[in-house]
């Protein structure tokens, strides 16, 4: 039980940090070697479609919280059973002092579980760090989200601007009597809309 979680905790690592690899498993690999001899567009469109694939951080979360528990139910029968053969161990040696061999085997017994157990504590370790590692995440995510809403509203900012200054009722306003004030304004508007558009695609901040 405890190395099948270590493999389903290395399964959620992959799921985090290499998304694009989450979900190749042991039959996807085995298809892959069927297919060899296909041609490559269909494994371009595999690949493709492999990594088009979303990661669900709620199910993530959700997965280690599962793989939590159970670690945490492994810990507890290990150290059960570490101090149920120390007693044994005591109670063969004294009331059996004749049987060593038995005494030996106990003791090597007792540093299997306990070096299970440091194991089991590793594992509870990288638990948390995946916990850490799904919400830093889920932050940037977040921040993604937000700096494209925040970048938005800068580009739409400055033709909202000139709207706004074409909306005044001044009666001295002299734009108004143009004949191509109002081509004027839309090309204003679109100007003012591409160039902080432009600045950010050039700083890499889109």
């Amino acid at each position: 039980m405890q190395g099948q979680a270590s493999v389903e905790l290395d399964r959620l690592s992959t799921s985090i940090f290499l998304p694009d690899q989450a979900d190749i498993s042991p039959e996807a690999s085995s298809a892959d070697g069927e297919d060899k001899n296909e041609p490559n567009r269909a494994a371009k469109g595999r690949k493709k479609k492999r990594r088009s694939k979303p990661r669900n951080f709620q199910t993530v979360l959700e997965a280690i919280g599962r793989k939590r528990d159970l670690i945490a139910r492994i810990r507890d029968s290990l150290i059960s059973l570490q101090r149920l053969l120390t007693h044994y161990t005591g109670t063969v040696a004294t009331e059996h002092s004749d049987q060593q061999q038995i005494i030996v085997r106990l003791k090597n017994v007792a540093r299997d579980v306990e070096s299970l157990r440091e194991h089991a504590s590793f594992m509870t370790s990288k638990v948390y760090f995946l916990l850490d590692a799904t919400l830093g995440m889920i932050n940037i995510e977040q921040n993604a989200i937000i700096k494209i809403f925040s970048v938005a509203a800068v580009i739409f900012l400055p033709p909202t601007l000139i709207a706004l200054i074409y909306e005044m009722n001044f009666e001295f306003m002299p734009e108004l009597e143009w004949p191509f004030g109002y081509p004027l304004a839309i090309g204003l508007m679109i100007v003012s809309t591409i160039l902080p558009f432009w600045f950010f695609k050039r700083r890499g901040w889109l």
